[in-house]
């Protein structure tokens, strides 16, 4: 062998307890990951920096709405939200319940009416227009001699709308 050729000498990286960890970028990695706190430390500030910024967006969504239900509806792309979605009403006609519902949308829009399963609910003041984000109320009331569950699907002039839907419960008296 040529006189001018090194020679290295590599000696085991003792860690603790005198064992040899290895030597290379992998191990220098892992002694690296080990002193920084590992793995559980990396995951924990990854969940925290996500939760972090899904309570931004969810915050932002249910300042720009006025409510965060509304802002979840705005988040799930819905065009509608309305409040409350589930209604208890009595079957008599007199009972009658306020639904707000807001257009989250940034154009007008126009509910045409409902479809429901039950020709006893009745909801006034369809067809109604809204402009962007404006809110209105509608009067809802059943008149039927019967108890029973109804879903009510407000029909919009938007196709690509998400379905907006009202679940009455029709209490007989």
């Amino acid at each position: 062998m040529p006189d001018d050729l090194c020679h290295a000498v590599v000696e085991p990286d003792l860690g603790r307890g005198g064992q040899d960890r290895g030597s290379g970028p992998a191990a220098s990695s892992v002694a690296r990951t080990r002193r920084n706190g590992g793995p559980l430390k990396i995951w924990v500030i990854s969940v925290g920096v996500a939760v972090a910024v899904l309570s931004l967006v969810v915050s932002w969504a249910a300042y720009r709405t006025g409510s965060l239900g509304a802002g979840l509806a705005l988040l799930a792309g819905q065009t509608f939200h309305c409040n409350p979605s589930q209604l208890r009403v009595s079957g008599s006609g007199r009972d009658q319940q306020l639904v707000m519902v807001r257009n989250l949308s940034s154009k007008p829009v126009k509910i045409l009416g409902y479809n429901e399963q039950c020709s006893c609910i009745k909801i006034l003041g369809l067809p109604v227009s809204f402009d962007s984000h404006e809110t209105k109320n509608l009067l809802v009331f059943a008149v039927s001699s019967t108890s029973r569950k109804i879903p009510v699907i407000l029909l919009t002039d938007q196709p690509d709308q998400a379905v907006l839907r009202i679940d009455v419960t029709v209490v007989a008296e």
